[in-house]
């Protein structure tokens, strides 16, 4: 989907509008809705951003939970590779590779 498709209704909310602006000696009514309407997709649009900025700090928070796991197992794994589960200290592998 393209940006200006996403779009299109803002898009041409915001063109009424501008059209509107330009005219001269329309009623005041008439002025009175194109801002009414312009309004509204505004504050709809503030709803959303609020929602997608908030969708993506939670994703943002459980990407970075999910990352210190991650460490954690890496770590965890390490540690299982390198030493002998017996006594702890380094295992042949880790030993010559050390050397």
């Amino acid at each position: 989907m393209s940006s200006s498709e996403l779009f299109a209704r803002e898009t041409a909310i915001l063109h009424d509008a501008r059209t509107m602006a330009a005219r001269e000696g329309l009623p005041a009514d008439d002025y009175r809705q194109a801002l009414a309407t312009l309004a509204e997709d505004y504050q709809r649009m503030m709803r959303e951003s609020q929602r997608l900025i908030s969708r993506s700090d939670r994703a943002e928070f459980e990407l970075n939970r999910l990352n210190e796991q991650l460490q954690a197992l890496t770590t965890a794994l390490e540690y299982k590779a390198t030493h002998d589960p017996l006594t702890g200290i380094y295992n042949r592998g880790a030993i010559i590779e050390r050397i």
